[in-house]
């Protein structure tokens, strides 16, 4: 699942070495994964999954102060970066999404 989320992020640093890497590799992989988890022992698998979500969560909500960007500010900054080349495509805005641009001039 954290390689399918970087290839789709789009980060720069992500290149994957592995012949046959593909998103749907990535998936395929993840929800195998799940599925033999499932087969084997769904107690187990759930108790598994709920402990993950749980400890992503607690990660999630603890202030913590690191240098290193994440997985959700890569998938954010791809989005924004996206909708942002899409606005600038568009020939010229409508009349009811029409919005002020507003320019501030100083004098030093």
């Amino acid at each position: 699942l954290a390689c399918f989320l970087v290839s789709v992020s789009g980060v720069p640093s992500f290149r994957p070495q592995f012949k046959w890497f593909s998103r749907a590799t990535c998936l395929a992989g993840f929800f195998l994964n799940v599925g033999v988890m499932f087969y084997l022992d769904p107690l187990y698998a759930g108790l598994a999954l709920l402990c993950m979500i749980g400890i992503f969560v607690a990660l999630l909500y603890k202030d913590q102060k690191t240098n290193w960007g994440d997985v959700r500010q890569a998938l954010i900054y791809q989005l924004v970066r996206k909708y942002l080349l899409k606005l600038d495509g568009a020939d010229r805005p409508h009349a009811k999404t029409w919005r002020p641009s507003v320019l501030l001039l100083m004098d030093n």
